[in-house]
């Protein structure tokens, strides 16, 4: 029995170190040529000193502000493509490697194809063109599958479920004030997950219900800190005369909208549901092969259900027809 123990546990760290090496290699190859090149912007965070000031908090990311804090005491100002890439594909290697040990794969084949999809993504192209924010931006993507991970595998007493749902919240907390459409990252996996679950006849529907109050306590912990950072700065204004006579949020990707809850209005909705099936134009132009996988991915699923149609329940299928749904709204939205 231990050495059965001994077996699996030596099979997941070699899942875990080919998902962790092949996201590398992969990443170098597709990556490398723009880790040594320098392509200069005049809001390169990493390079301006003070920039992390009123810019970052009027945008909404808070934690961005900090992690430029802590780069400036230990680095200064110095930016270096090299340096930015090569830690920013690190840290993807090591989310690989838990998406990998969550979805539980095993073959070799999967484990690679799975390494290459973030690495490979339009959304890890386009982070690189803007090579300044690879390390802080891949810490968000970082976090936001840590937040799944450590939903997934720890923390499954039934006696602390508001343990579990306060630390995912507050990881996906952390990743929304850095980026805040990376959290769906995290959602992603999750939505993968419990695609394996319903296949095997396993979802815990109880246990969804506590991802999703986290995910919703993330955005009102996010929004809620928007109204009071932008209230406390206009009174300290007025007290203290300090310049920011009209410092309220920006406009910059609807940063304004979501502190007033204006993205739930009715105008909101209707624009987020016309964009949720129709490819629009990204800085290289290629979105359109994103949403042919994801509509592919959803023939398949409608085809599966056809060809096993006995094999589920009435509410596993609908399960698995919404569940394939949020991650097209969901891979959409990151790439918006």
């Amino acid at each position: 029995m231990i050495g059965t123990v001994k077996s699996i546990n030596k099979k997941v760290e070699n899942n875990t170190l080919l998902a962790f090496a092949s996201t590398i290699i992969i990443g170098i190859i597709a990556h490398g040529f723009m880790f040594n090149n320098k392509i200069s912007f005049f809001d390169d965070i990493t390079s301006i000193d003070g920039y992390s000031g009123v810019w970052l908090l009027i945008i909404g990311r808070y934690f961005l502000g900090i992690l430029k804090i802590v780069n400036d005491h230990l680095f200064g100002t110095y930016s270096n493509s090299f340096f930015n890439g090569i830690v920013s594909l690190i840290l993807i290697a090591v989310a690989n490697a838990m998406i990998v040990k969550i979805l539980n794969l095993r073959k070799c084949i999967n484990i690679i194809f799975a390494s290459s999809v973030i690495t490979l993504s339009t959304g890890l192209v386009c982070l690189y063109a803007y090579m300044f924010t690879a390390i802080f931006y891949s810490i968000a993507i970082l976090l936001s599958i840590f937040s799944t991970y450590i939903f997934v595998f720890y923390f499954d007493s039934q006696r602390i479920p508001f343990l579990k749902i306060i630390i995912v919240a507050f990881l996906l907390y952390l990743t929304i004030s850095i980026y805040q459409t990376y959290f769906l990252f995290g959602v992603i996996v999750y939505l993968l997950y419990i695609l394996t679950l319903i296949f095997n006849h396993k979802i815990d529907y109880k246990n969804f219900l506590y991802y999703i109050t986290a995910v919703i306590l993330s955005l009102i912990l996010y929004i809620f800190t928007n109204n009071i950072f932008f209230k406390c700065f206009s009174f300290f204004n007025n007290v203290f005369n300090i310049g920011y006579n009209s410092i309220g949020p920006s406009s910059y990707q609807g940063i304004d909208r979501i502190s007033s809850f204006g993205f739930i209005s009715k105008d909101g909705l209707v624009e987020a549901l016309k964009h949720i099936l129709i490819a629009d134009d990204i800085v290289f132009k290629n979105n359109i092969y994103i949403y042919l996988f994801l509509l592919i991915l959803l023939a398949l699923t409608i085809t599966y259900i056809i060809i096993y149609i006995n094999k589920y329940n009435i509410f596993e299928k609908l399960c698995l027809l919404s569940t394939v749904f949020f991650i097209i709204v969901s891979a959409n939205s990151i790439y918006k």
